[in-house]
């Protein structure tokens, strides 16, 4: 196995789509993350923020979640996702062991296997490209993702007082977590490119 300049260009070359589903997936993961403060911001100073208005909210989702359908729904909901999971993580062990059956059978079977050390060569990619996927996560769980986290909580607790420091704060958190699943995307392409 050999990777030459074309094929380092053809993972490492960033398009306007994938620039622009990164940035979407950073800006998705802030918002998600921080959903309540971007509410408890947004609602601030509004008629949403009296707490005769919040106990009328809560008693009408407390009514509405109560519906013994939609308890049925959430339900089944769950178990489906729980059965797809459990399929997954079957099906991949499944895959897994016969891709191993495979390879000692062409070991075992064929007389014209390849050279040895282009095999351990793409086995050794595949070690490292998985070594820094984990490398990577953890870095990133501890170290990084809050970084980026604390610096859109800044960005919305600030747009009101200070909206120019809040707006650097956005493009910072937005630009680092983008940078961040670029480099998992990179990973993911190379471990797929390697296949």
């Amino acid at each position: 196995m050999s990777i030459n300049t074309a094929d380092v260009q053809a993972v490492l070359k960033p398009s306007i789509k994938r620039i622009a589903w990164t940035f979407g997936i950073a800006v998705s993961l802030l918002v998600i993350i921080n959903i309540n403060l971007i509410v408890l911001q947004a609602t601030s100073n509004t008629i949403l923020a009296q707490s005769d208005v919040q106990e009328s909210i809560i008693t009408q989702l407390q009514t509405w979640t109560s519906s013994p359908i939609l308890n049925l729904a959430i339900l089944v909901i769950f178990w489906v996702c729980i059965g797809l999971i459990a399929y997954s993580v079957i099906y991949a062990i499944y895959s897994l062991a016969t891709e191993a059956q495979n390879e000692v059978v062409v070991e075992e079977e064929y007389v014209n296997r390849g050279e040895t050390k282009k095999r351990l060569k793409g086995s050794a990619y595949a070690l490292g490209i998985i070594a820094g996927m984990i490398i990577l996560g953890l870095i990133s769980l501890r170290i990084l993702v809050p970084l980026w986290n604390s610096w859109f909580e800044n960005f919305i607790l600030g747009i009101r007082s200070t909206p120019i420091t809040a707006i650097l704060y956005l493009f910072a958190s937005l630009l680092g977590l983008a940078i961040n699943v670029y480099l998992f995307e990179i990973l993911i392409n190379w471990s797929l490119y390697l296949e």
